[in-house]
C-alpha cells in the first residue's frame, strides 16, 4: 500500500476549492446563472463518484 495518494490527496482538494471559488465568481456575472449551476452541480457530483469509486478501489 502507497502512502502517495494521502499526500498529494490534500493538493487537489485544495486545487478543487480554488476552482470551485473562480467558477462561482464566474457564475454571479451571467445572466443563465441557474442552467450554469445545474451544470456545475451535475459536475460536481460526477467528479466526487470518480473520486470516491477511486479511492475505495485502490485506482486513485
Amino acid at each position: 500500500m502507497s502512502i502517495t495518494p494521502y499526500l498529494w490527496g490534500p493538493w487537489f482538494i485544495v486545487g478543487g476549492l480554488a476552482f470551485a471559488g473562480a467558477t462561482a465568481l464566474y457564475v454571479r456575472q451571467r445572466d443563465e446563472r441557474r442552467k450554469m449551476r445545474l451544470y456545475g452541480a451535475v459536475g460536481a457530483l460526477g467528479a466526487l463518484v470518480l473520486s470516491v469509486a477511486s479511492t475505495a478501489t485502490g485506482i486513485g
